[in-house]
């Protein structure tokens, strides 16, 4: 019913939100923009616990963040906007993210990333119905 090219269109949506959000809050992203996924973002963080953060996303959210693969495995988590996702759901998880990182020990301005997740909203998504 949506259309496959608004599918294309909103998970690409999903994927600027969360990028710059990611970006906000100046936590480095695994690849560069050209070569980032709409279906999943890498983020590498430097200075706290990617595992720390995954666990503390599942206990206090029930919200499941990927890890790594092989190499990456501690070293990176990877937040899924795919299928059945919405832009308000990614608003949602990237506020609930920013309070998981301060819990993990992570010094960010909280508000910041869901502030840079909206402005991207508000200026590339389209009206939905």
């Amino acid at each position: 019913e949506e259309g496959l090219e608004q599918v294309y269109a909103r998970h690409h949506l999903m994927m600027k939100m969360t990028r710059a959000a990611f970006k906000a809050l100046d936590i480095p992203l695994l690849a560069s923009d050209k070569d980032a996924s709409p279906t999943v973002t890498a983020v590498k963080p430097e200075d706290f616990d990617s595992e720390e953060f995954r666990k503390i996303m599942k206990k206090e959210f029930a919200l499941e963040v990927a890890g790594g693969q092989q190499h990456l495995a501690k070293a990176i988590f990877r937040i899924g906007h795919m299928g059945y996702c919405s832009p308000a759901d990614m608003l949602q998880a990237i506020a609930a993210m920013e309070i998981g990182l301060v819990k993990a020990g992570k010094k960010i301005e909280l508000g910041k990333g869901i502030a840079a997740a909206q402005q991207v909203f508000l200026t590339e998504g389209k009206e939905t119905k």
